[in-house]
């Protein structure tokens, strides 16, 4: 749930967030995304509107962002981890377990490469929805 937190931070606080790189996050529809429901149990938290929160992660950033996803994730619905609002080239596509994301070496890979890029400014608005994903796997390395 990192990459939820760090979306919701950086529509909050735009000038504290240099980029949002969130790995197997889903961004879109959040509380439809993972194999256990979550829609039923929202009103429980009567402290906070989820729903609300959800939608609020799910709009366009200020900021730069990648999304990684995997179609083989296996416990996050793959389509619901790109970001909608984002260029097909910050939308990639890794291979592997939801539950090894964090020592896959192409998934480190491109942290480090986003991690190492200059300072960006901010974009005043969003870019139109363009994720050119195809049915097809990624290569492997």
């Amino acid at each position: 749930m990192g990459g939820l937190f760090a979306r919701l931070l950086a529509h909050r606080h735009p000038e504290r967030v240099r980029q949002v790189i969130t790995v197997c996050s889903p961004i879109d529809r959040p509380t439809e995304s993972l194999r256990i429901l979550l829609e039923p149990f929202l009103d429980r938290w009567r402290a906070a509107d989820l729903r609300a929160l959800a939608a609020e992660i799910a709009l366009p950033l200020r900021v730069p962002a990648t999304a990684i996803y995997s179609r083989e994730d296996g416990i996050v619905a793959w389509r619901h981890c790109r970001d909608p609002h984002g260029a097909a080239a910050d939308n990639i596509e890794v291979r592997g377990a939801h539950t090894r994301m964090s020592r896959n070496p192409q998934t480190l890979r491109i942290i480090a490469e986003r991690l190492a890029r200059p300072r960006a400014e901010p974009s005043p608005g969003a870019a139109a929805p363009r994720d050119q994903s195809t049915d097809q796997p990624p290569a492997a390395d």
